[in-house]
């Protein structure tokens, strides 16, 4: 996926998991913020969890993450269509982060709907 694609499909997921009710729910509590890095592509998705609202957007994070997670887009398109964990992709080297990775714990239960909306957002760009 070209540069122009994948920015236009995190900007599409960071729309859809701002206002999934399942997302929003499942993370009801949780207070935690990510910035993830493509970089061969030099592109940044922030999502940020405020205990009742997610927050996500495409570009430099309002205020520091609590953890940033580096990798390529192909690494970043695996992770969220399901084909690999984060847990794996960190393990292989594949994906590098730095910060507190223990509150991200608390939201693999909604792995399921991240790739959801993931999906979602880039059959939209077909």
């Amino acid at each position: 996926m070209d540069k122009v694609t994948f920015e236009r499909t995190l900007a599409r997921l960071a729309q859809l998991l701002s206002s999934d009710e399942k997302i929003r729910s499942g993370a009801a509590g949780v207070e935690f913020s990510a910035m993830f890095e493509v970089t061969d592509l030099g592109v940044k998705l922030y999502l940020g969890f405020t205990g009742k609202e997610v927050v996500a957007s495409v570009g430099e994070p309002p205020a520091p993450p609590t953890v940033e997670l580096g990798m390529e887009s192909g690494t970043f398109d695996a992770m969220f269509t399901g084909e690999i964990d984060a847990m794996s992709a960190a393990m292989s080297g594949d994906m590098s982060f730095s910060g507190d990775a223990g509150p991200a714990m608390a939201l693999q239960d909604l792995m399921e709907e991240f790739v959801r909306c993931y999906k979602q957002a880039k059959s939209e760009q077909v």
